[in-house]
């Protein structure tokens, strides 16, 4: 199958620009692991202070409200059941 590819031109065009495309995902993957595997527990706090404010508590967005009771559910609320989502697969 790669030699009829690479048989005309707009097919060698074709094999080495997928081939660049292939590498740099590679490379930019590669770069973004190690260096994410290196950040220190400092780095990692700037880096989510970068990101997200704490409030006049001094807590991030998702430590604010973590009372998941049922008793805070209101009583005209919809249940939410499992079969009214998307039937994928069951035509």
């Amino acid at each position: 199958m790669l030699h009829t590819l690479l048989a005309s031109p707009i097919g060698v065009i074709r094999f080495w620009a997928l081939a660049g495309v292939i590498l740099i995902g590679s490379i930019s993957y590669l770069v973004n692991r190690h260096r994410h595997r290196h950040l220190s527990e400092e780095e990692r706090d700037q880096e989510i202070d970068l990101y997200f404010e704490k409030d006049q508590d001094g807590f991030y967005p998702w430590e604010t409200d973590l009372d998941d009771s049922p008793d805070r559910i209101e009583k005209g609320a919809k249940r939410y059941i499992l079969k009214d989502g998307p039937k994928r697969g069951r035509w």
